[in-house]
């Protein structure tokens, strides 16, 4: 019979998700050095480019290169995901302090009857829910107003009498 999963990663060590985490952190920290551009810095002769060496996940319809979209925005994230955490535990810890210490307290009943709630229901099926009640049609309208700044910018770039008619 081989070895249990806890006693390979205590064998091996788990060293390939420490560095992948050493990666990600250290990605958003030195994201200013790492990003070959700015995030918002846009290059008008490469709108919707494909991936290259000048810009190696290809760049947005503004013309602005995604790799450094990328390599900023994992710097939000990580903050994001930093803070809903220790909210998390914030509130977490001392509702869990609160019922551990005073199990017989008031609410104790009430409070695992709203636990048990929120464990009934997927956390995809959550999601899904809450992008539908959000969803308020600006999509469409962002797209439309997106596409005709794309074509003036098209036009512009061009230069005279390329405009057909």
């Amino acid at each position: 019979m081989g070895p249990t999963a806890p006693a390979c990663r205590a064998q091996h060590g788990g060293g390939h998700r420490r560095a992948l985490r050493a990666l990600i952190v250290g990605t958003a920290i030195f994201a200013d050095a790492l990003a070959p551009r700015r995030p918002d810095e846009q290059n008008f002769d490469l709108i919707e480019a494909a991936p290259g060496w000048t810009a190696p996940f290809g760049t947005d319809r503004f013309g602005r290169d995604v790799l450094s979209r990328v390599v900023h925005g994992s710097r939000i994230s990580l903050y994001v995901a930093a803070v809903s955490i220790s909210i998390a535990m914030g509130i977490g810890g001392v509702l869990g302090l609160n019922r551990g210490v005073r199990p017989a307290a008031r609410g104790t009943t009430s409070s695992n009857r709203v636990m048990d709630v929120f464990f009934s229901i997927p956390g995809l099926l959550l999601a899904v829910g809450i992008a539908a009640m959000a969803r308020t049609g600006g999509e469409q309208r962002g797209r439309r107003d997106l596409d005709r700044l794309h074509a003036t910018l098209r036009t512009r770039h061009a230069g005279p009498g390329a405009g057909g008619a």
